[in-house]
């Protein structure tokens, strides 16, 4: 047999987190979840983060090498060009 289907339309009423009845939950809760988040933030991520660092060098040590790195690559790849046209 079959089932009617349900058209009522629900009350109207006020959109549940401006009810006046549930601020001080609503706020308890946003509490509680910003310190749980801060602190698994604070404890956690940022120490994870924070060791990074290349065997503890500075960003701009960090910098330099990678400069050099690239620099050198690029002046052995002139040299190779330059070394090959010499040998016709």
């Amino acid at each position: 047999m079959a089932q009617k289907a349900h058209t009522e339309v629900p009350p109207k009423g006020h959109f549940p987190p401006f009810q006046t009845e549930t601020f001080a939950s609503q706020l308890f809760w946003l509490a509680v979840t910003f310190v749980a988040l801060y602190l698994l933030i604070s404890r956690v991520a940022l120490p994870r983060l924070g060791g990074t660092s290349v065997a503890g060098t500075t960003a701009p040590q960090i910098y330099s090498v990678a400069r050099s790195t690239v620099l050198r690559c690029y002046f052995r790849s002139i040299h190779d060009d330059l070394s090959s046209l010499q040998s016709y």
